[in-house]
């Protein structure tokens, strides 16, 4: 039997190497969750407690297919609470073997 938290942890860290855009030395930080309904009631209480959120769905994004919601915080951070929908086939990939990346700051 699989373990629900091995494949859910509850954090899961991704280091990308970036140049300077938001803050110095953070990129963003996502929150993965297993359902799209979870991604839409985390967007709902958001929204209910006064921030913006975008939506970005069917984005590819660290070698992976999600559907996501953006949220800034108050110190100016941006986070992704996403759904892990599959990892991407090697025809995702560009001419230099590069995966097509939506994944930096805006």
């Amino acid at each position: 039997m699989r373990s629900h938290a091995a494949e859910f942890p509850g954090v899961n860290l991704a280091l990308q190497e970036k140049g300077h855009c938001c803050l110095q030395g953070l990129s963003h930080m996502g929150i993965r969750v297993p359902s799209l309904e979870q991604v839409a009631a985390t967007k709902a209480r958001l929204e209910a407690a006064g921030y913006k959120t975008e939506d970005e769905m069917g984005s590819t994004c660290c070698s992976a297919l999600q559907d996501k919601v953006w949220v800034e915080d108050p110190s100016g951070y941006r986070w992704e609470v996403y759904v892990f929908l599959g990892d991407l086939e090697a025809e995702s990939h560009g001419a230099k073997g590069e995966i097509a990346s939506k994944c930096a700051c805006a």
